[in-house]
């Protein structure tokens, strides 16, 4: 049983990194009648041979134009604001708009803003080592729950296969939490 809970624990990791590092960083998007490559990788929207590189710094974006200047925007509650550089020539390259809706549809909505939220992870910590202690001494954790009240209580083997499968799950949860 240890050695399957073990495995089970093992494939699931696995699973988690293989499945987030095949997430596509490639996209093509068509705006105004032209073709745009985003690659979120490498930070780069490709257009007609011109590369331009942006950074996203929670909820601002800012591109930088092959000629060296900037346009950036940041995002607030019902909109947003936007602005470029002093030598900003309009009309040379695509405006900073344009640029933002291309990453806009590139970029899946629940992925446009880089956060992290520290209460989900710390949920997802708890529930992990409750998980991980439950997977590997369920007689401690029976003990904890239960066998306090009694003298001399012994768990049977279906009370410590139900606490190290509850432990699995609790690993499984904790993963789910924070990755998807």
């Amino acid at each position: 049983m240890k050695k399957l809970c073990a495995l089970l624990l093992v494939f699931t990791v696995l699973l988690t990194v293989f499945v987030h590092a095949a997430e596509d960083t490639v996209f093509t998007v068509q705006e105004g009648g032209k073709t745009f490559v985003v690659d979120t990788a490498a930070g780069t929207i490709t257009q007609g041979g011109n590369v331009y590189t942006y950074v996203r710094e929670g909820d601002m974006v800012t591109f930088t134009y092959p000629d060296g200047e900037t346009y950036w925007w940041k995002t607030h509650a019902h909109g947003g604001a936007g602005g470029w550089s002093e030598g900003f020539r309009q009309g040379a390259y695509p405006d900073g708009s344009t640029l933002f809706d291309v990453l806009q549809q590139a970029v899946p909505a629940k992925t446009n803003q880089i956060s992290i939220d520290f209460g989900n992870v710390l949920a997802a910590i708890l529930i992990a080592a409750f998980g991980l202690w439950s997977a590997i001494s369920p007689q401690s954790v029976w003990y904890l729950n239960h066998g306090w009240r009694f003298k001399d209580a012994e768990p049977s083997d279906a009370a410590l296969t139900i606490t190290r499968m509850g432990g699995v799950l609790a690993l499984l949860l904790a993963v789910g939490i924070l990755f998807l």
